[in-house]
């Protein structure tokens, strides 16, 4: 008894090893470890209406199989980047060329933005913030002294509430128009004095003659 392997008769008969291992499952060839028997192979194809290939024939079909299968490879396998082209002198040159006007032009965009108003600084900004807040806060702890005697004279809750909410208008309306309190602080700062210059003596005052003198 000659044994061989399930790829071997496929290959003879030119059909699969899945076909021949149908076969044998379906006990039509018996099964010796890994191998079949030779001649119950053959015997069982020829049965199934297979046809046997000569030798010549499988080799000149494991010939044409085998370029196809490289192909295949070849077209499934990735193809390698390639490293980029280091830059030339030159071209390094004018693209730090190129991103020194860029910087300079970013900067004198800024400057006329600057000087055209368009930007405060932040100093400058917090300071204000901190002065409009200031003076929000002494505008409305200014209300209760200032409206004290007059609402302890009213007795009807509407009127309360109809002065409170003129005060409170008013105080909104003047923070509107100066945020900042400037107006009071200019008006609060001391008034330079007179000067007074002991040694100069004013003009005297002009006589009056004739009829004008008489009158």
């Amino acid at each position: 008894m000659a044994l061989v392997t399930q790829k071997s008769i496929a290959r003879r008969f030119g059909v699969t090893p899945q076909y021949v291992n149908k076969l044998v499952t379906q006990g039509h060839i018996e099964k010796h470890g890994r191998q079949v028997d030779e001649r119950q192979a053959v015997r069982a194809m020829k049965a199934a209406g297979r046809v046997e290939i000569s030798a010549k024939a499988q080799a000149k079909k494991a010939a044409a199989k085998k370029p196809a299968k490289n192909a295949a490879t070849k077209a499934a396998k990735p193809k390698e980047a390639k490293p980029p082209k280091a830059q030339s002198a030159t071209g390094t040159q004018a693209h730090w060329k190129a991103k020194e006007l860029e910087f300079k032009a970013k900067n004198q965009q800024l400057e006329y933005e600057k000087n055209a108003g368009m930007w405060l600084p932040v100093a400058g900004v917090r300071d204000a913030e901190q002065k409009k807040n200031a003076n929000i806060k002494e505008k409305f702890r200014q209300l209760p002294r200032a409206l004290a005697q007059r609402l302890a004279r009213l007795t009807v809750p509407a009127e309360v509430e109809q002065v409170l909410r003129d005060e409170i208008d008013l105080v909104f309306a003047q923070l509107a128009a100066d945020p900042l309190g400037m107006a009071e602080a200019i008006s609060a700062a001391p008034q330079p004095a007179e000067f007074h210059d002991p040694h100069l003596v004013p003009p005297p005052a002009p006589q009056v003659q004739g009829m004008e003198a008489a009158l």
